[in-house]
């Protein structure tokens, strides 16, 4: 018998569809497992993931099959700095966890080119886990090839540059319970709308 993942679940993602209408059409860049990017689908969203892993994508693809949301999903194999000419404009774009594997820089120069993939007034979601987080010893450093950081507030206040103004910024902490041990869970998300454009 075949077991599902247990990361295949869904993904909380009221604090985003709280500011987003129906038929809106979301980017999400680094869709890993698809847990948010099915999520988003399931609540009637029209859909374009991105990750550089074909294996990925091919297991979003699984998850999909033969449901109402493949319709209104389209995915790409490509790195999030290469994207194809025709990727589009959206109304928002969607990054889970993905400034975990960004070093600041490349953060700055990813939010840099993101405007030109958002229509006017469009909003861009990011959530990654923050320096709190129980998994912060692994801060700059690479475990089975995946670079993993961990971002301050003020860091994450810095990104936007001229194209993007942040609205809204927050850290959720939780305790949870691993092996009988409380731990701290830290989450950091932050919300942009972009700039009109002159």
């Amino acid at each position: 018998m075949k077991h599902e993942r247990t990361w295949d679940g869904f993904a909380d993602i009221l604090w985003i569809t709280e500011h987003l209408n129906k038929g809106t059409e979301i980017l999400e860049l680094g869709s890993g497992n698809g847990k948010t990017l099915i999520s988003l689908l399931k609540k009637g969203y029209l859909c374009t993931g991105v990750d550089f892993s074909a294996s990925a994508v091919e297991r979003i693809k699984e998850r999909l099959t033969s449901t109402e949301e493949e319709r209104r999903c389209r995915l790409i194999v490509s790195d999030v700095f290469d994207l194809p000419a025709d990727t589009g404009t959206f109304d928002a774009i969607v990054m889970t966890y993905l400034l975990n594997h960004l070093t600041l820089n490349r953060a700055f120069e990813l939010f840099g080119e993101i405007p030109q993939l958002l229509k006017e007034n469009g909003l861009v979601f990011a959530e990654a886990f923050g320096p709190g987080d129980m998994r912060n010893s692994l801060n700059g450093k690479e475990r089975n090839g995946i670079l993993y950081n961990y971002h301050t507030m003020d860091d994450w206040r810095k990104l936007g540059g001229d194209g993007l103004q942040l609205m809204k910024l927050e850290a959720v902490r939780k305790e949870k319970n691993y092996d009988g041990q409380r731990v701290i869970r830290e989450i950091i998300r932050g919300i942009w709308r972009r700039k009109a454009r002159d």
